[in-house]
């Protein structure tokens, strides 16, 4: 629609400015008509000028006449050089005419062009004009509705406002959260180290579980062994006091080493838990032993022959042994909770 209007004006522009141009060639047309019907009348009257000056020439008055004449023909000939400056010029627009009428016939075919589009434009505008219409009679709407949009860009600021916050939350969140991916495959490496460690610590409980129950057994059999050799010790006779000492330090020689294979397999679980292989690998030696010293004391009669003080004595030392024993196996009991809450870590 704006151009069909730009167009129509441009028309009307051409149109007046052709017009004008006509008018100018018609007013100059009719200048060069008139100057030349004068410079025909003028070279007319000089003629006669000529003439009448040569058939006065002898008189006075023909004389004045004459310089009438003469100053005439100077009138004329200043006439006619504007004459002339005037053709020159209506040449000059002739040319420019000629432009004209070029630029003429080019608007006039860009005015057909123009004409051809005018329909489709017509018909754009008449369609143009009924959505104004429309438009029109929907103004009341869109001016509620533009007071609904002053409201609603001011909760959009606000809501902009908070936007910006929760996007700020948003990259600490990010931040936070890839951090805490780091911490957390950090944490995984280190509980999967955790696990590893977890398996070989139950595996050491597992071992040391069965080592207590072990020393239990044997703690039971030597108390056992202990009241035997106190009733025993009661009714022995004085003569037979070396005899009995005898055999208790050969009773006693399998509890020390118990309790010296034991001190160093405790030790070694409550360092790092992982010697008690080699304490494993051990004990088939140390159940031999244990086998042989029973099969010996089976083998011996005690016949009472020590003295009393070397009874007390013995007795003294496996009460010693049991209670170096029984310390062992508190100090496994607290390793195995020590691994067991480490596990649970």
């Amino acid at each position: 629609l704006q151009d069909l209007l730009n167009a129509h004006n441009e028309i009307a522009c051409y149109v007046a400015e052709v017009e004008n141009k006509a008018k100018w060639q018609h007013s100059l047309e009719g200048a060069l008509r008139s100057l030349q019907l004068q410079n025909n009348s003028l070279t007319a009257e000089l003629a006669r000028a000529r003439s009448t000056r040569e058939s006065m020439a002898s008189s006075a008055e023909a004389l004045n006449h004459m310089e009438a004449l003469e100053a005439k023909v100077i009138q004329l000939e200043q006439s006619h050089a504007t004459q002339e400056q005037l053709i020159d010029e209506l040449r000059i627009a002739e040319t420019k005419l000629s432009m004209v009428e070029d630029t003429v016939r080019e608007n006039e075919s860009r005015i057909e062009q123009l004409q051809d589009s005018v329909e489709e434009w017509r018909r754009r505008f008449e369609e143009v004009s009924q959505e104004n219409e429309t438009l029109h009679r929907a103004n009341e709407e869109v001016q509620n509705l533009e007071r609904a949009i002053n409201e609603i860009n001011t909760e959009k600021q606000d809501y902009y406002q908070q936007l910006g916050d929760v996007m700020e939350e948003k990259r600490q969140l990010i931040a936070s959260r890839d951090h805490l991916f780091k911490r957390l495959n950090e944490a995984n490496a280190h509980i999967d180290m955790l696990q590893t460690k977890l398996c070989r610590t139950t595996e050491a409980r597992t071992m040391s579980t069965m080592r207590i129950v072990e020393m239990e057994a044997d703690i039971r059999r030597l108390n056992a062994k202990l009241a035997s050799l106190e009733a025993q010790a009661a009714k022995s006779d004085n003569n037979d006091e070396e005899s009995y000492a005898a055999a208790l330090e050969t009773e006693n020689a399998v509890p020390k080493e118990q309790m010296e294979g034991m001190s160093s397999s405790t030790s070694s679980s409550d360092a790092r838990l992982l010697d008690l292989e080699k304490a494993d690998a051990c004990k088939p030696i140390v159940q031999a032993e244990q086998t042989n010293s029973a099969e010996k004391n089976e083998g011996v009669t005690l016949e009472p022959g020590s003295t009393a003080n070397n009874l007390a004595d013995s007795v003294n030392e496996m009460q010693r042994t049991i209670a170096a024993l029984t310390e062992q196996l508190r100090i496994a009991q607290d390793t195995i909770e020590t691994a067991s809450r480490f596990a649970c870590i």
